[in-house]
């Protein structure tokens, strides 16, 4: 089982850094998991000081904010000079500490809800500087960090699509042309480079003897094709009163061949998957629905003999189960719970991961709701009608409520693409969506994250999803080559260390 506080400070993770935060009272927590979330990447553990105890032979990191109010201009205004990193306490950082001054913008950004604005952010070397900053660097990787990864954006922008998700294009990184690069982790990776020149120099994680990790999911939205209301949709409206009648009133025909003699397409893919992953050494993740409350929701049981014979392979062969909770359990704990407790006495072990159906999804409640239900991993956010870096990573990261201003004890494993987006919503052919999964995964290789894609159990289904099927075997076969480590959702914090 996951434990989030031991996926922080494991004791293999790396040296105590020591930290001083300078900073408004009401601006703490946020800055304090900024830090965190900038120190992630890197085999270390921050460890906070008060600035009286910050010695003059120690080395850290000080962190200011220059005066002490919690509002300030809207530009670079009060930033600490060169040589030092004046905060609240009054006291310059000692000269052998890393010094990050933050003007009071920085702190009125968060605390009074004051959303980036795209058109303003100027880049330097291809990395956008969301909050300059003076002392040892110019652009704030703690708060870049605390932005990006505490979603704040999503707070502070109220355009929502038909389901109620953010729209991809509303998204800060998607306004600033960087969806398919995750900027926060170019951030990270740039102040771990500013440590080293200082002589702070931090070690990668890495996900044991892998740079990278690949992570398979499928979200099982139904247990079979051939049910009611397909054949419905082929006798009566494609049949019947649509073109290319015969054709479907013929597909109707095979389809119920199919389903009695046990040959169902969508039930083929379930173990199919498995297999492939498997084939390959790896592991994935499966997330199956355990209620319905709307026309959205195709309900099915989790006790049909198929179901519990691809339930029971799976735990034998090392495989996750998470929840897919039903579209209106986004925000009704009660449902939620309820579906909750079934997926668990169906599979009969705990259930801890979790990806929310059509990727619904509300900052901060939502993952208030998952965390306070018990769940310690969550695999949805990501984009909906694209693909890339919605949250600026391809890292896992611990989630923030915005409005309780404090950490939740739930890790984010951000989705990179889902096949879907790619096929229907960008109408990418087979071949298109192949070169835009390799150029995403290389990403994620060269820094050092977590590919996590998800693929449905129509894969195969050559008539309605042609090329669906090679894209998900080809995402394998190149994970594998370039020596992912090929791991379940829930292992993905606790590996990467």
């Amino acid at each position: 089982m996951v434990t989030y506080a031991g996926v922080f400070t494991p004791p293999h993770i790396g040296p105590l850094l020591s930290v001083v935060l300078d900073v408004p009272d009401a601006f703490r927590p946020v800055a304090w998991y900024g830090m965190r979330m900038a120190l992630m990447p890197f085999r270390v553990q921050p460890v906070l000081i008060h600035a009286s105890d910050a010695g003059a032979d120690d080395v850290g990191i000080w962190y200011s904010c220059s005066g002490d109010g919690a509002v300030g201009a809207s530009g670079p205004s009060g930033l600490a000079g060169p040589s030092g990193a004046r905060g609240r306490s009054g006291k310059n950082a000692p000269p052998n500490w890393f010094r990050i001054a933050a003007p009071p913008h920085t702190v009125a950004t968060f605390l009074e809800r004051r959303p980036l604005r795209a058109a303003y952010i100027r880049f330097d070397d291809d990395i956008p500087v969301l909050f300059p900053c003076a002392g040892d660097v110019t652009n704030d990787p703690i708060a870049g960090s605390a932005y990006l990864l505490g979603l704040w954006h999503e707070t502070m922008t109220t355009a929502r699509d038909e389901h109620g998700r953010m729209r991809d294009a509303d998204t800060l990184v998607a306004q600033l042309g960087a969806a398919e690069r995750p900027v926060a982790d170019v951030i990270r990776l740039a102040f771990g480079m500013e440590l080293e020149r200082h002589g702070l120099a931090l070690e990668r994680r890495t996900f044991g003897a892998a740079s990278w990790a690949f992570c398979a999911t499928h979200d099982i939205d139904y247990d079979r094709k051939w049910r009611k209301g397909i054949f419905y949709r082929e006798i009566m409206e494609r049949g019947l009163l649509g073109r290319g009648r015969l054709a479907h009133l013929f597909g109707a025909a095979r389809g119920a061949g199919l389903a009695v003699s046990g040959r169902d397409p969508f039930r083929r893919a379930t173990a199919r998957m498995r297999e492939e992953v498997e084939a390959r050494g790896g592991r994935s993740t499966y997330f199956f629905k355990a209620g319905a409350h709307g026309f959205r929701d195709v309900a099915y049981s989790l006790t049909t003999s198929f179901m519990r014979a691809q339930m029971r392979a799976l735990i034998e062969g090392g495989f996750g189960i998470g929840l897919h909770p039903s579209y209106f359990a986004w925000d009704r704990l009660d449902w939620m719970h309820e579906e909750h407790e079934r997926l668990q006495k169906a599979s009969g072990q705990p259930i801890d991961s979790v990806r929310m159906h059509y990727l619904r999804w509300s900052h901060p409640d939502t993952p208030r709701l998952l965390a306070r239900e018990g769940f310690r991993v969550d695999s949805t956010v990501g984009f909906s009608a694209s693909a890339g870096f919605r949250a600026g990573t391809c890292m896992p990261f611990a989630l923030f409520d915005t409005n309780a201003m404090q950490e939740l004890e739930l890790w984010e494993v951000p989705l990179i693409a889902m096949e879907s987006a790619i096929f229907n919503r960008l109408g990418a052919s087979g071949a298109v969506a192949v070169d835009l999964t390799r150029s995403l995964m290389q990403t994620c290789e060269e820094l050092g994250g977590v590919f996590t894609g998800l693929w449905h159990n129509t894969l195969w289904d050559e008539a309605e999803y042609p090329g669906w099927g090679h894209h998900f075997t080809w995402t394998l076969d190149r994970a594998r080559s370039h020596a992912a480590a090929m791991l379940r959702v829930d292992e993905i914090p606790g590996a990467w260390s």
